[in-house]
Formats: C-alpha cells, structure tokens, sequence
C-alpha cells in the first residue's frame, strides 16, 4: 500500500457519525451559513476543525488551511455571506463522508466535504 493511502486512512476520524447525526449536522451548518450566523456555525465546529479550499487554479480559494472554530466560522460566513441567497445545498456523499453540492446560478460551484467525529464538524474541504 502506498504511503499516501496509508496516510489518508490514518487520518480517518475514530468515530464515525450515523447518518441521522450528519443530516442535521449539514442542516445546521446549511442554516447557519444562509442567516450568516457565525456564533450558530460556532457550534457547529469542532474545537480544532480545518477548512480547506481548493480552486484548482481555476476559482479563488483560500490559499491557506484554516485552522480552529472560530477561525473557519468566520471564515466560512463570510465567505458565503455575500452570495448565499443565490446559492442551492444538496446533501451529497463525498468519498464515503457526509457533504455538500453547492449550486449558484443553476451551475455546480463547489462540492464540500463534511468530516464529522460525532456532533461536531472536525474538518471541511471545498473544491471549487
């Protein structure tokens, strides 16, 4: 097995949230970014949660990993502030964790992966 599956699966959370817990999660982290409510996406977060971007060259991103809750909930809120009342979420699978399909204007804008270790979001990666 190569290093990088290896290191993949390492990283995998301990525990892993049943579908139920993910859906309201996503719910949640949906409705707390279309009220732009960064104290409800607090919440939301682990203590130590990661926000990734990656726009492939091709969309902006952010350019580094965000590290700590309220760090990505500002972020993550600001982010989508401007935009989200034009913006479709679909509760998606994403490699085998619970995610986000992002539609703006009828268009796929992003796809977003959800890592949950129980009631909380540990991390987040957007690719745009």
């Amino acid at each position: 097995m190569s290093r990088a599956r290896k290191r993949v699966r390492a990283a995998r959370p301990r525990v892993r949230a049943n579908a139920d817990v993910s859906a309201r999660l996503l719910d949640r982290f949906v409705d707390a970014l279309q009220t732009h409510d960064r104290n409800a996406m607090l919440q939301l977060l682990a203590r130590e949660a990661t926000w990734t971007a990656d726009g492939g060259g091709h969309a902006r991103a952010a350019l580094k990993v965000m590290r700590g809750a309220d760090r990505v909930a500002r972020f993550a809120v600001g982010v989508f502030q401007k935009f989200v009342h034009a913006m479709e979420f679909r509760r998606v699978v994403v490699n085998g964790e619970p995610g986000l399909a992002v539609f703006f204007g009828g268009h796929l804008f992003a796809i977003m992966a959800i890592r949950t270790e129980g009631v909380t979001a540990s991390s987040t990666c957007a690719v745009c």
